[in-house]
This record gives C-alpha cells, structure tokens and sequence, in this order.
C-alpha cells in the first residue's frame, strides 16, 4: 500500500469523516470537511448531497436549496436531490414551486414512487385532497411500501366533498398508526379544514406531546389558535415555529403578521427584519401592502403598513419614499 493517498482517496476519507460528524450533530465539522472534499472535486457527488442534508439539518434552507441544485446539475436523475428541492420549497410554502419542482423531477424519473408520495404530500398540504390521492396512488403501485400513505388514516376517503368521512376514518384509524405525531397533526389539518378549531387545537398538542420538535405542528396549531382570535397563544407557537426553523425567513415573516394583528408593532418590525436579513424579497412586503390598501380606499391599513416599512428599513431612500407616500395617506379623502 502506497504512503501517499490520492485525491480520490482523500476526498472519500474527508466525505466519510462529515457523515460521522454530521450523525452526531457536529453539523459545523460536517460542513468543512464536505467542503474540504469539494476543494479537491468540486463536482464529487456523494459530498454535494451530503452537503446539502447537513444545511437541512442546520435549518439552512437557503444554502441547502442551492446544494441540492446544485446535484441536480450533475446528475438531473439524483432522486434524493430532486426529493429535497421539492420538499424544502414546500416547507418554505412556495407550493406551486414545490409542484413544479416535483413534476420536473418525475419527467427525469417516472418510475420513482417516492417523487410520487412527496409530491401528493405537497398536495395534502396545500389541500388539493383529490390530486393528494391520485399521486400516493401511483406512488402505491409502483411501490407497495408507500401503500400506508395511499390508505394513510383514511386517504381514500379524501374528497372535496367527503371531508367528514375522512375524518371519521382517521378518527378511527388513529390508535393502529405507528407515527401518532403526524397522525394527530394530520387529523387537525382536517378539523380546521372544517372550521372545527377546539379539535383541531386538540389535534395539533396531541401531535406536539409526541413530537416536540414538529414544526408543521406548531406552525398549524399557531393558524388554528389565529382562527379562534387567540392571538397570544398564536404569536408563541410561532416564536418556537422560528426556535425549531430560525432560517426560514417566512416563518419569521409568519410572525411579524401575527405580531402586528397582536398589536406589538416593536416585535413585529423586528420580525419582518430578520425574514428580509434571510430573504430580501421580503424587503417590500410592507410597502406593497401600503399601495395596496390606498388603492382599496382604506387608508388606516394603509398607514399602518407604511409605519411598519418605515420601522423595519430604519433609513435610505425606500424609506423616504415610504414616508412621502405616508404623509399623502394621511390627507383626508373626500
């Protein structure tokens, strides 16, 4: 055996070393030696994905899309990296991106079932229950192992028109599911799917009792909280919505917008912040909003999203746009 390893050995040897470290949560030692493993390949497959799960696992959604893009460059069939793109869109609810991600992804590879079941995942969450049950459908028959999905607490049943019996079969397929974590989450989306709020709430803590750190959870029981006017209880859910996901800027933006109803307009403008600090997009949220409201004739909403522009930019010439466009709402209108 020769003394000197090549740079095929090295980087295998540095990608392995992330994987342990990545596995024990040692999530900042995983990510150099990945991109350790990068300076010597930069287009090594096998450390790019594994890159890309250790930003996931970070809460780094930003950095891990673009890892996982970056895969999908090197091998447009990576199904592991198709899967992630798919799923970090939708948790960060941009789900017709999510929708077309999947799709994309299914055209490369049409016989995998578990493009198939996420991307009726996606559905289920947007609550497109029919095409839901199409797609675990298809996912089913290519695969049986995701045939508990197809009849996952009464899928089946999933229709327009039939969410009452969809919920007297998850009812009752409750106790037999091994995962009562989502199982009980799953069970509030369609309470509150109906308007049934106190169950849903129910639901979501039973889902939470089990599964801390579920931030869909917190996130659905935050909405469900929202719909019965308890804006406290909502506010808190998703301040630990943002503990669990901190990288995610809409679940800060989430935040603000409860925190404004909350009648907290500090905590709010500090809210909307950090969403714009991870995502600049965000940056004229508020005064789009603004605009929106004058042209409605409701100047109240209107100010008040303008203060709110003003509170989170601080300086600079949006915010003397802001407040030229604030001193106009201000005016009277007869």
């Amino acid at each position: 055996m020769g003394l000197f390893k090549t740079d095929d050995e090295k980087k295998a040897d540095l990608n392995a070393e992330g994987v342990k470290a990545s596995d024990k949560g040692e999530f900042d030692r995983a990510v150099k030696a990945f991109q350790a493993a990068l300076k010597l390949d930069p287009d090594y497959e096998d450390a790019n994905l594994n890159l890309g799960y250790t930003y996931d696992d970070m809460g780094s959604l930003v950095e891990a899309l673009e890892q996982f893009k970056k895969v999908v460059r090197l091998n447009p069939h990576s199904v592991e990296a198709h899967n992630k793109i798919g799923q970090i869109l939708a948790r960060q609810n941009k789900f017709d991106a999510a929708v077309f991600a999947f799709q994309d992804a299914l055209a490369k590879n049409p016989q995998s079932a578990e493009l198939y079941n996420n991307l009726g995942n996606v559905y289920y969450d947007r609550g497109n229950l029919k095409e839901a049950y199409a797609h675990f459908g298809k996912a089913a028959a290519i695969d049986p192992k995701f045939k508990e999905n197809y009849n996952h607490l009464g899928i089946a049943s999933f229709d327009a028109d039939k969410v009452e019996d969809a919920i007297k079969a998850m009812e009752g397929a409750l106790k037999n599911n091994l995962n009562k974590a989502k199982a009980n989450h799953d069970l509030g989306v369609l309470y509150k799917k109906r308007g049934m709020y106190d169950k849903a709430v129910a639901s979501f803590l039973a889902s939470i009792a089990v599964d801390s750190a579920f931030p869909l959870a917190h996130a659905n029981l935050g909405f469900a909280y929202e719909k019965k006017g308890q804006l406290v209880e909502a506010v808190r859910c998703f301040e630990k919505v943002t503990q669990l996901q901190g990288k995610s800027a809409n679940n800060w933006n989430t935040l603000g917008q409860l925190l404004v109803k909350a009648k907290r307009p500090a905590d709010a403008a500090r809210a909307y912040r950090q969403a714009v600090k991870l995502d600049p997009s965000y940056a004229n949220t508020q005064m789009m909003l603004g605009q929106a409201y004058t042209a409605k004739g409701n100047m109240d909403k209107a100010v008040e999203a303008y203060t709110m522009f003003i509170r989170i930019h601080e300086s600079g010439p949006g915010v003397d746009d802001a407040k030229g466009i604030f001193s106009v709402a201000l005016i009277p209108h007869t």
